[in-house]
């Protein structure tokens, strides 16, 4: 259903997205994860329109959504919704509850008041709140409940695609798993496709089917929730799994290779790599699909094995 090919994106010389090819299927969920500054936001914002790239390629239903007709374009949008980490920065304080989850059908729709008004008690129920909460207004909402409130316009106007932008990473541990359980009720009633940007992998497990790591822009590995959580082949997403495996620890890249250090690797990772060669500086790796029919850069892909120890404790994430 959604396909990049070759998706980069530059600001001045700078480069925050490399070369992004990806394609996510109809009720399909994929997580975006890598640390700050990997491009995962920018990523988002390619996805949603909002972003155009410099160069490549973005196709929906095999169609370039920026060559569609501007009357065509704001159906595609209607059917990409987003929810993004702060709710309330994304409410209007000024409007009720009801008003705020229906407020796309006042653009998109001709419902009358009283429709809208019985739209907003269903979408309330979708997303687990009360339909008494409808007359408030947002400061008068818990954190967990405005982002419940979020999610609910999101899906005002039925749309296909679903882009989560750190939809968790503010709230409270109860609030985030009643969040994640109502996403998970919708996509799966709705064969809903998400995607899910986050830098927690410890949440990915509950909604999503596949994972995409990003590492300075560049996608390092593609792999399925099964496989990150017990044998992730990158030796960078083995790092971003070991702290979530010891949030009590400072975890940090130690260059192990100083004569990488003195050039500039044409691995981005090789400076901070225990399996760097010479190789790493001069040749940069390609996307290679392995046995498993995942895919990591790396040019000793499907070669290495994670630590004993990693393996036999992701299984507590």
């Amino acid at each position: 259903m959604i396909e990049l090919r070759d998706i980069s994106f530059r600001v001045g010389d700078k480069e925050i997205l490399k070369s992004i090819s990806m394609q996510v299927a109809r009720g399909e969920s994929v997580a975006i994860v890598g640390e700050s500054g990997a491009g995962k936001t920018t990523l988002g914002r390619v996805l949603l329109g909002t972003q155009r790239q410099t160069s490549g390629e973005y196709l929906s239903q095999g169609q370039d959504i920026h060559s569609l007709p501007k009357a065509d374009k704001l159906k595609w949008r209607r059917k990409c919704q987003a929810v993004f980490q702060n709710p309330t920065a994304s409410l209007n304080p000024r409007l009720s509850i009801e008003r705020s989850i229906t407020e796309p059908l006042e653009v998109t729709t001709k419902f009358s008041k009283r429709a809208r008004r019985a739209k907003a008690v269903e979408l309330l129920a979708k997303v687990g709140l009360s339909p008494d909460l409808a007359g408030r207004l947002p400061h008068q909402l818990s954190g967990g409940q405005r982002q419940r409130v979020i999610i609910g316009r999101s899906i005002s106007t039925d749309p296909e695609i679903l882009l989560l932008d750190e939809p968790v990473s503010g709230l409270d541990v109860s609030a985030r798993a009643q969040v994640l359980n109502v996403l998970s009720d919708l996509r799966r009633e709705s064969n809903l496709t998400v995607v899910y940007i986050t830098h927690d992998l410890a949440t990915v497990g509950y909604l999503c089917d596949r994972v995409a790591v990003l590492y300075k822009g560049e996608l390092v590995e593609i792999l399925d929730v099964d496989q990150l959580h017990a044998e992730p082949d990158h030796p960078y997403t083995r790092a971003l799994l070991s702290a979530v495996i010891a949030p009590d620890k400072t975890t940090t890249y130690t260059p192990t290779n100083e004569r990488i250090l003195e050039g500039s690797p044409a691995c981005p990772f090789a400076s901070f790599c225990p399996n760097a060669q010479e190789r790493c500086l001069t040749d940069a790796p390609p996307l290679v699909q392995l046995d498993t029919g995942w895919y990591s850069r790396c040019h000793f892909a499907g070669q290495t094995k994670p630590a004993a120890e990693l393996a036999a404790s992701a299984a507590i994430i």
